[in-house]
């Protein structure tokens, strides 16, 4: 319990440092920072996956890991030539994809596959509501990221329905509903980072958005103690 608090709480310490580094314009410390206090929730599934290793663990760990490296990626954009900018965007949503993509498999791993299609059902309509919803928000000549953009959150949303279709198929649990809150924050943050690519933010609202999408990470791996 102690390890895990206090990787808790270095983690959200250097996410608090690396979200003052972005707003001052320090982006060599940001991606330092950033990689950071990612490693610490990486750590955290280490320690917790430890003492009992299941294949649920196995692929949260695995998707902790790619975060992590999305998380690098999307920052180390601002340190490259402009040019080269969008497609190191690009590498670290599919980093996001692929870490997602392990996420959802634990959850079959959990639920089976009776959840795949409650999963299909909800991804859809919810795809459908949101991406209708941000197409005005990403410019049209943003085409590779735009296209990145929608692949990303279609599979977000296929993650947080994996996690809703979990709880119907085998019933409530805290383990359950820490991923499902885990799930809706990503997505949220999510939503946020990709408008936000393209329009501006207050200092304020990075900082929220940071910090939900760490705590998203955070409660998905808390599950593998649960």
């Amino acid at each position: 319990m102690i390890i895990t608090l206090l990787l808790i709480i270095v983690g959200l310490i250097l996410q608090s440092l690396f979200i003052k580094a972005e707003i001052d314009g320090k982006m060599k410390a940001a991606v330092i920072l950033k990689g950071t206090a990612s490693l610490m929730f990486v750590l955290l599934g280490v320690f917790l996956i430890t003492s009992k290793i299941t294949m649920y663990g196995d692929l949260i760990l695995k998707g902790l890991i790619f975060g992590m490296f999305g998380d690098i990626l999307l920052n180390l954009r601002y340190l490259v030539p402009e040019q080269k900018g969008s497609s190191v965007f690009g590498l670290g949503v599919i980093s996001f994809i692929v870490g997602h993509i392990f996420y959802i498999a634990a959850l079959v791993d959990l639920g089976g596959t009776g959840i795949l299609l409650y999963s299909l059902i909800f991804t859809i309509i919810i795809s459908v509501i949101v991406v209708l919803l941000m197409k005005k928000h990403i410019p049209i000549e943003k085409k590779y990221i735009r296209v990145c953009s929608y692949i990303y959150i279609i599979v977000v949303v296929a993650m947080l329905s994996s996690a809703i279709s979990l709880i119907l198929v085998k019933g409530y649990s805290f383990k359950y509903t820490s991923f499902l809150v885990g799930a809706l924050l990503f997505l949220i943050s999510d939503i946020f980072t990709v408008y936000y690519s393209f329009a501006k933010q207050s200092n304020l609202q990075k900082a929220l958005n940071l910090y939900i999408y760490y705590l998203a990470q955070i409660l998905i791996a808390l599950t593998l103690a649960l």
